[in-house]
């Protein structure tokens, strides 16, 4: 364990949970998405940082590179210390496969595949929850694992906030996200439960996306309840599908290998259910709107970069699904 996964295991059990306990009872207060104030300005990050760029040209016009520099830069520095005092340093903290005593995994697609549609067929009568209901279950279940990792409970919120700008944000491929002021939880699709227990995790103070993911997994996979068990297998199969058919013109042969290998009509439907609906609302976007996601995804991979997970594909799909089955071994 290096200096700064001290630092940050610290942080973790000394100030972000008070802080996510404070928190948790103003975001659990209401119904309403409370991040809405600010997230109808996120479609139009692109928009806003040029006008950023142009208000800092006009500032050194006006007033000189040094104090322009000054008006730029002090509130970016004074939001980036809000962040690392609310949430941020939970990056620091030591990476959960270590706390858990795995490696990661070389996957064999044949075992992959198999494995997962057996169990997906196993559990296929399970009774379908709700939405919430399936949030609730997540909550227990999360709880319990915290517990067992870091000997001790975050009181996180509970709830599961929809926003008003869910569909905007859905057409732009957000699934889910937590706002790190005030540890608040949205996901944008009822169709994509698993999200939730993604989410929840990002609550409990696991920053990294890979490690989210794979406590997402686990959330879904150690709960008594079928029906979660289910949605963590259909978690898995999605991630490896995405794993060995990236590209959108393969989706239809990714479909028809799992129909040859036997996977239930139940999931096969759900699959092309959700597949449909992301479709349906990437087509929605306008050209102008689909170069933004591009350059989006591009900025973001850069972002993770920093953070030491390399890029998009790497932190949500490969290295999680790599966890994953050394967490839960193909059999």
């Amino acid at each position: 364990m290096s200096l700064l996964n001290k630092i940050g295991d610290t942080y973790h059990k000394r100030a972000y949970t008070p802080i996510a306990n404070l928190t948790s009872k103003l975001t659990d207060s209401t119904d309403y998405c409370i991040t809405d104030i600010a997230l109808w300005a996120v479609p139009f990050t692109w928009e806003i940082c040029g006008l950023a760029v142009l208000e800092f040209v006009y500032n050194i016009n006006k007033f000189g590179l040094e104090e322009s520099s000054g008006l730029t830069l002090s509130p970016i520095f004074t939001i980036a210390g809000v962040v690392a005092t609310t949430y941020g340093l939970n990056i620091l903290r030591t990476p959960l496969e270590q706390k858990l005593g795995i490696t990661e995994s070389e996957l064999d697609k044949e075992k992959e595949f198999g494995y997962t549609i057996k169990r997906l067929n196993e559990l296929q009568d399970c009774e379908t929850l709700s939405f919430h209901e399936v949030n609730d279950k997540v909550n227990d279940s999360l709880d319990d694992l915290v517990l067992e990792i870091e000997g001790y409970v975050v009181q996180h919120a509970k709830k599961i906030k929809k926003s008003l700008v869910s569909r905007p944000l859905f057409r732009r491929g957000v699934m889910g996200l937590m706002n790190p002021f005030i540890q608040e939880a949205i996901v944008t699709n009822e169709l994509f439960p698993q999200s939730i227990a993604h989410e929840k995790a990002h609550l409990a103070g696991y920053a990294k996306e890979a490690e989210a993911q794979l406590l997402g997994f686990m959330t879904l996979f150690n709960s008594k309840d079928d029906y979660l068990r289910y949605l963590a297998y259909e978690q898995r199969l999605s991630l490896l599908l995405r794993y060995y058919y990236p590209r959108v013109k393969e989706v239809g042969e990714s479909f028809q290998y799992v129909e040859d290998k036997g996977l239930n009509l139940r999931s096969v439907n759900r699959l092309k259910m959700r597949e449909e609906e992301l479709d349906k609302a990437h087509n929605e976007n306008f050209r102008y709107t689909k170069i933004k996601i591009k350059l989006g995804e591009k900025l973001r991979s850069k972002v993770l970069f920093t953070t030491g997970e390399k890029d998009i594909r790497n932190a949500y799909v490969e290295k999680p699904l790599r966890l994953i089955s050394s967490y839960d071994p193909p059999d």
